[in-house]
């Protein structure tokens, strides 16, 4: 019992120490940022009411691993999976920040091109899936059926889920407080799964994850005063798709990252239907812009959305007890 009031109190001052560290940091970064330049580009054809926004610092997400790094470093043993994690978290981000550098750079509110973006993110989505494979990493957990060993079909299914993952919390960073308010709750979600399993690494992670999504909350609430940009979102994509993968719960994101899914099939069935029919099934996509077109103030949006991804999170973690993993 002692042991276990020994690590909550660790978890706890972890993430108070990330929180603490990324209000201190925003604030700090936020002059410099305008100093430079570092703009919000707003897209003309948005919401009106986004215009606004138009030179709002952005690329905030540069700080999350300054403090990530030197956080979980100190406060646990460097395991191959936290230096993993480690690895995919920055190179996830820098793709972000190239990407940020050329909209501000250019003034403009496209980055990369699309291949380009997605030639990155392959690469680094192959590079960690192989990892996993060649140290031995071909089972997956199945709510109601276990372990499954997928043999190298698992390379597959690593590519797609990390690629997809990263994409859709992309697509999910479109309001204030919206990316870091629904990534907090999957982040302590893996963080409770991997307690569970032991995974002591992965639960320093996640929780430090889900401290510098919480601080950032303290300056990207509406109206923010930070964006995290690209930077931001794919730092985040990629630390929960490594922390989901690592955990052997790929599934499992389908249904914790409810929220981000709907975001990016919204995209999705969004292209298909206009250039298959010229017509548009949504407003705008992704969805939480469809919702502003029908008038709901983004506030709103953004608290549905973070109460949905917590009733999501619970039948994530049922989902998780049914996979027989406990116990064992």
């Amino acid at each position: 019992m002692n042991h276990y009031w020994t690590e909550l109190n660790k978890l706890l001052f972890i993430w108070l120490s990330c929180f603490i560290l990324t209000v201190i940091c925003s604030y700090i970064i936020i002059p410099y940022l305008r100093k430079l330049k570092f703009g919000q580009t707003v897209r003309l054809e948005g919401p009106e009411k986004h215009l606004s926004k138009a030179g709002t610092p952005t690329m905030g997400g540069m700080i999350f691993p300054f403090i990530l790094l030197p956080v979980i470093s100190l406060a646990g043993k460097l395991t191959p999976q936290i230096v993993a994690f480690m690895t995919v978290t920055v190179l996830s981000g820098f793709i972000g920040f190239i990407d940020d550098w050329i909209k501000v750079a250019k003034r403009r509110s496209m980055g990369f091109r699309a291949r380009e973006k997605m030639a990155c993110q392959i690469l680094l989505a192959t590079g960690f899936s192989l990892w996993l494979y060649f140290r031995g990493e071909t089972i997956i957990l199945v709510p109601f059926a276990g372990e499954i060993n997928l043999g190298v079909w698992r390379i597959l299914l690593d590519i797609v889920a990390f690629i997809a993952t990263v994409n859709a919390i992309n697509f999910t960073d479109g309001l204030d407080g919206l990316a870091s308010g629904t990534v907090s709750v999957s982040a302590v979600t893996f963080g409770v799964m991997a307690f569970m399993t032991g995974a002591t690494g992965l639960t320093l992670c996640s929780i430090a994850l889900m401290g510098i999504c919480t601080g950032f909350l303290w300056v990207n609430v509406y109206p923010a005063r930070l964006f995290m940009g690209d930077t931001g979102s794919l730092t985040l994509g990629g630390a929960i798709a490594a922390i989901a993968m690592m955990l052997r719960l790929e599934l499992l994101i389908l249904v914790v990252g409810g929220i981000f899914v709907a975001e990016m099939l919204s995209v999705v069935i969004q292209v298909i239907s206009f250039k298959t029919t010229g017509k548009r099934v949504f407003k705008m996509s992704p969805i939480h812009h469809h919702f502003e077109k029908l008038g709901y103030h983004e506030t709103t949006i953004t608290l549905r959305f973070c109460l949905i991804s917590m009733l999501l999170a619970i039948g994530g973690f049922n989902l998780f007890l049914a996979t027989g993993v406990i116990g064992k």
